[in-house]
């Protein structure tokens, strides 16, 4: 059941406990009339001046005319609270977009941040591998030199001891000289590999640390529930100013003139700065009122 329907429920229910009760009166007062008028025979002074003091009798109490405005009153007050509750149906459908709009933005800035943080960190990948790649590639090139240089040693060493079966002495020490060339060891680069930990290492809590740069927490927010049709908030909601046109919103009961903060402090100091610009405004219309 909708608050419409439980609003003319109630209307109905009213009206009908009062109909009873006009009829329970009226039924006395039809039994008293009836028992007055048959005793008016037998007893001294006119019927009628009996019948009219029974009736004013039996009127002491509150007048039809007096529960009628009572009722009357009462169905304006439920036509009132039906009118802010239609107001507020359409404003909670207002709020709902307005909120889903302000959440998709926000996200939205989040993932673009994410976004531009995830290419910042693969483009910072891919140079790492084209440096690591062309070391790695120069050194190859280098070690082929080595090898080519070595093979073609290593043959001209045989080829003459193939040639002579008795070599010479000078060409002895020719060939051991050549055997005894100087060449370093091979050896693998250090760091030619790719620095897997710097990239994967905490990135998760590195991604948080540089989020905090563009979010920024308010330890009192202010309920927009509670806001004075003159006062408009900031979308973050920490912020308040004055509005050039009165805003239509729904009177329900925990609209006030000043703006509630969304949480309240039971105890402790607490202190924070407000912002009020050039022109200096009473801090009461800027919603900061009675706060200590």
């Amino acid at each position: 059941m909708g608050k419409d329907e439980e609003v003319l429920v109630q209307m109905q229910r009213a009206q009908h406990a009062h109909e009873e009760k006009l009829f329970r009166m009226m039924m006395q007062s039809i039994a008293s009339l009836a028992s007055t008028m048959a005793s008016a025979q037998h007893s001294p002074g006119t019927p009628e001046a009996l019948v009219q003091e029974s009736v004013s009798a039996k009127y002491e109490g509150p007048s039809v005319k007096e529960e009628l405005r009572v009722l009357q009153q009462k169905l304006r007050d439920f036509e009132e609270v039906k009118q802010t509750c239609d107001k507020s149906a359409e404003h909670i459908k207002i709020q709902a977009k307005n909120t889903e709009r302000q959440i998709k933005e926000e996200f939205e800035n989040l993932h673009q941040f994410l976004q531009d943080e995830e290419s910042a960190r693969i483009a910072a990948l891919r140079e790492e591998e084209e440096e690591k790649s062309q070391m790695m590639k120069e050194k190859i090139e280098e070690l082929d030199r080595e090898m080519s240089s070595l093979s073609d040693t290593i043959r001209e060493i045989e080829k003459e001891m193939e040639t002579e079966a008795v070599p010479s002495l000078e060409k002895h020490k020719a060939a051991l000289k050549k055997t005894q060339y100087p060449l370093r060891d091979p050896e693998m680069v250090s760091g030619s590999l790719i620095n897997v930990a710097k990239h994967l290492g905490n990135l998760k809590f590195r991604v948080w640390e540089k989020m905090q740069e563009i979010v920024q927490y308010s330890p009192v927010i202010l309920d927009p529930n509670t806001a004075h049709g003159d006062l408009v908030l900031s979308d973050d909601l920490s912020g308040v100013r004055n509005s050039s046109e009165k805003q239509q919103l729904p009177d329900n009961p925990e609209r006030c003139r000043p703006h509630l903060g969304a949480e309240g402090f039971d105890s402790g100091s607490h202190c924070w700065d407000a912002e009020i610009g050039e022109e200096k405004p009473d801090l009461s219309e800027c919603g900061f009122e009675n706060l200590s």
